[in-house]
């Protein structure tokens, strides 16, 4: 009967303020983002924690700051992976020449210790490609994201940056059950 009765009634739609968004706090996320891409250094990790701040912060998808954020942290991913597999690339033939050479030798117990090296190497090497080929595609759609953006606000008459931007009123459309039509 309960079901019956939920089947026929009525729903509205009700746009109320967004509760779970703090402005303050996605303020600070946004000046963040901005002082992130203005910074003369920065480490992969830290870019890292500034984007994800800001996506818990309530942050738009679309925010130029956001976009900007993300391309410099997979830049910065980019050259770390790259300067993984650079340092792989230069020990790998050593360790397979000092592990060939101890197996020749039949000192097994000191050859194990070169595999070990030379496996953890080629395992780095190995994740070091794929998030290359990962920050690669992302900073790619990012910047195409970046552009479209971009080109979006100047369509609508409004600040390239959020920050600028008081016309982002937040609001989130409710279903509500409407108790006159049951």
């Amino acid at each position: 009967a309960a079901r019956k009765a939920s089947l026929g009634a009525t729903k509205r739609l009700v746009v109320a303020p967004t509760a779970s968004v703090d402005r303050a706090a996605r303020r600070q996320a946004l000046a963040n983002l901005d002082r992130l891409a203005r910074a003369a250094k920065s480490t992969p990790d830290g870019a890292e924690r500034v984007v994800d701040q800001a996506t818990k912060a309530g942050v738009r998808e679309d925010a130029p700051e956001l976009l900007r954020g993300r391309q410099l942290m997979h830049r910065l991913k980019l050259d770390e992976a790259r300067s993984i597999v650079a340092e792989a690339t230069s020990v790998i033939p050593e360790y397979k020449a000092r592990f060939d050479e101890l197996t020749s030798q039949g000192c097994n117990r000191a050859a194990f210790g070169w595999k070990r090296k030379l496996d953890e190497s080629l395992a780095r090497q190995t994740e070091a490609e794929s998030n290359i080929l990962f920050h690669e595609r992302r900073a790619q759609q990012d910047a195409e994201l970046l552009e479209a953006s971009l080109k979006a606000r100047q369509a609508a008459g409004r600040p390239a940056s959020s920050l600028d931007d008081d016309s982002e009123n937040e609001v989130e459309i409710i279903e509500e059950n409407d108790d006159a039509a049951a």
